[in-house]
């Protein structure tokens, strides 16, 4: 899912139209960026804040295509704690457009266009599986800042179960570039991945990928009893997949 704001100039751009007084960046479950307003402090101070830490982003990797999230806060009157208002999704550097990477193709030898396909179907897959557990962490993160202060437990199993699924995902990523490797090397037909005759060779075979899949499975069927929403949203990005 592309970012709504892309570019410095058009992040704080977009900040300079609302009033708030606090400001997180989530990148995932990450909140590499948070700032509050002290005393006689305005929205202006905290937009300075955060453009200077962006700056310090971009001259430290002036190729950073990551999607982050921002969010703002308010303390409403009488308010207990502040609360969550505007959030948009952002990229400092725009991610480059793979049409250049075609047109350097055109002098290739014959079959360089089946190469190139194949190549590409590969990198797309893997930036979509990339935004797919994006928006998953995303929401995720929506779920435990609402309940911050009152399921510190409930949070818990569920980052468990987040780090479980990223954990899994994350090692499937790279074998999508090793298919389309494997497709300049060779004619033959690409081996699909066995996972097993029976439920036990297919839990045996997940061990490799997550030793804790016993427990994180545990996690799930609670999951499932006690916040099926949750536990469907799950499945159903992961079906997705």
């Amino acid at each position: 899912m592309p970012a709504e704001f892309v570019g410095l100039e058009n992040i704080v751009k977009n900040l300079s139209r609302y009033d708030f007084d606090g400001i997180a960046v989530f990148r995932g479950k990450e909140e590499p960026f948070r700032r509050y307003a002290e005393e006689g402090e305005t929205c202006d101070n905290l937009i300075d804040a955060f453009e200077a830490w962006a700056s310090d982003m971009l001259e430290s990797n002036s190729n950073n295509f990551q999607t982050y999230k921002v969010q703002l806060y308010e303390y409403p009157d009488g308010a207990k704690k502040r609360r969550g208002t505007v959030s948009f999704s952002f990229q400092l550097v725009a991610t480059p457009n793979t049409n250049h990477f075609a047109k350097k193709t055109d002098s290739f030898q014959p079959g360089a266009d089946m190469v190139h396909k194949d190549t590409m179907i590969a990198l797309i897959e893997n930036e979509r599986l990339k935004n797919q557990l994006y928006q998953l962490e995303s929401r995720l993160s929506e779920i435990e800042n609402q309940n911050d202060e009152d399921h510190e437990d409930d949070e818990d199993e569920n980052i468990g179960m987040i780090g479980a699924i990223e954990s899994a995902v994350k090692d499937k990523l790279p074998q999508l570039i090793d298919l389309a490797i494997g497709l300049l090397t060779t004619k033959k037909e690409p081996m699909a991945m066995s996972l097993g005759a029976n439920i036990d060779e297919i839990l045996s075979e997940f061990r490799h990928i997550n030793p804790n899949i016993d427990s994180d499975l545990h996690k799930l069927l609670n999951l499932a009893k006690t916040k099926p929403e949750l536990f469907n949203m799950l499945i159903t990005q992961l079906r997705a997949m």
